[in-house]
């Protein structure tokens, strides 16, 4: 109901739609993104190589030079890999450097990160050449160590509180009203996490903070319902440094399946003190061997408890199989997934080097999870991909694999409504129903009627949240 204070705004045509939700966001990483050195771009070694002296050249000796979106597998020429230690010893002994391949699972650190992140020698994936030094290349536990302590340190001599409104500001302008922030890695008192909850509730976008810690306790004593995400809590790795865990091997690992990172043990005992503790679980899954020990921990902890509507998440479940969908309807888990992986790395390209073509046919099963009745919520996976919700949109109705497209109200959907469902915020957020908030955004033209390969280029226009206007772009 209109009343003097009200502020009447003519949209002139444009489109109006619920505000855009991103059930997985690393929020702090995402506003970090915009003070690293951004290797996306970059096709060759020697070039990223050269990014990076340019970088050292404007800083002091003793400052952190991080970098992040280098993607080896698509580098051309033979150089498909990471620089090693001595490659960034060249770049700058005197600075600590940290590239991180975009996935977020493969990095690499010259000697004085090395000594500053002080990873233990006995540590998974420290990585040494044949004397037995370390390659300065991390992978596996190695890499999530080094990645976090080395991102704590680069948010400290940025400001968190510097980079969380860069990282809000970005979300406002891509239309989002509401991001699940997949955030922190100490096992307590996370600085990041405590800006992000300390954050005024009226401030934009909405953010839904899940602890990403395996200390239940740590996220009971902040009051959170929910904990889990990637970094300490994800089962396995990606494909490109081949630390997915898969059911069966790679073809060209000699019989590898990839890494686990939680022993069958170790992941029941986590599931079942937070599933017992009322809490939902977020658990990372890019492999269908990770997915499978994944739904077996879920079964069990189920069955000795079981509780409806709990609303445990899968993230990402890239490869999976059809029993194993069909185990996942059955336990109620939820998913929550990332269509625009698929607009950067292709089925029928990026994949078949990988895993072989059967199981390349079967990655980023959009349609497969929708159809089969599941509750499916999409996102970006910020910084892997950006926050650009209406980039997943397109991506999941243009997939690579025709089987796999679904038509755009359904994708549109997949980023409002049921990313407020996997958040248990339906009854507030994702549809624009009388009593629900005032949570919109305004497009330059209408996702349901453009041809669909201009999704993508659609502008957003204004950004509402909580009846208030956060973002216009006139």
């Amino acid at each position: 109901e209109l009343g003097a204070a009200s502020e009447v705004i003519d949209l002139k045509g444009r489109t109006c739609l619920p505000g855009f939700i991103d059930p997985h966001v690393h929020f702090i990483a995402t506003g970090m993104a915009h003070f690293l050195v951004d290797l996306t771009p970059v096709r060759t070694l020697p070039d990223a190589l050269a990014r990076l002296r340019q970088a050292a050249d404007g800083t002091r000796p003793g400052e952190w030079i991080m970098a992040q979106g280098l993607t080896a597998g698509l580098l051309e020429g033979a150089e498909r890999r990471l620089p090693d230690r001595l490659e960034l010893d060249a770049v700058a002994v005197d600075r600590p450097i940290f590239v991180g391949e975009r996935t977020g699972h493969v990095s690499a650190a010259n000697s004085r990160a090395l000594e500053s992140l002080a990873i233990p020698e006995s540590t998974d994936g420290l990585l040494r050449d044949i004397g037995g030094v370390p390659t300065g290349i991390l992978i596996a536990e190695a890499n999530r160590l080094a990645s976090d302590r080395a991102d704590q340190r680069f948010a400290e001599q940025i400001g968190y509180e510097r980079i969380i409104e860069t990282a809000c500001r970005e979300a406002v302008e891509a239309g989002l009203t509401t991001v699940h922030a997949l955030d922190g890695a100490l096992p307590a008192d996370d600085p990041g996490v405590k800006g992000l909850l300390s954050r005024s509730s009226d401030a934009a976008p909405h953010i839904l903070v899940y602890y990403q810690t395996r200390q239940v306790e740590a996220a009971l004593d902040l009051g959170l319902p929910r904990i889990g995400g990637c970094s300490a809590c994800a089962l396995d790795g990606a494909f490109t440094p081949r630390t997915a865990r898969l059911l069966e091997p790679y073809p060209d690992e000699a019989g590898g399946r990839g890494s686990s990172y939680f022993t069958d043990a170790e992941l029941l005992d986590f599931f079942r003190q937070a599933h017992q503790s009322g809490l939902q679980i977020c658990a990372h899954c890019v492999g269908d061997g990770a997915v499978e020990q994944a739904l077996t921990a879920f079964e069990a902890v189920l069955a000795d408890r079981p509780r409806p509507d709990h609303r445990h998440r899968i993230e990402h479940a890239e490869l999976i199989t059809p029993s194993q969908i069909q185990r996942a309807k059955r336990l109620e888990v939820a998913f929550s997934i990332q269509p625009a992986f698929n607009h950067f790395w292709r089925h029928d390209q990026f994949y078949p080097p990988v895993i072989g073509m059967d199981r390349a046919a079967r990655v980023d099963p959009i349609r497969t999870l929708v159809e089969a009745g599941l509750l499916v919520g999409a996102g970006s996976d910020s910084p892997v991909t950006r926050l650009r919700p209406l980039l997943g949109v397109h991506s999941a109705v243009n997939h690579s694999n025709p089987a796999e497209r679904v038509d755009p109200l359904t994708a549109l959907r997949l980023f409002t409504l049921n990313g407020a469902r996997l958040g248990f915020e339906e009854q507030d957020k994702g549809s624009l129903s009388t009593g629900k908030l005032a949570d919109l955004v305004v497009l330059g033209d209408d996702p349901l009627r453009v041809d669909v390969n201009e999704i993508k280029d659609i502008p957003v226009e204004l950004t509402v949240v909580s009846g208030q206007v956060v973002f216009s772009a006139h």
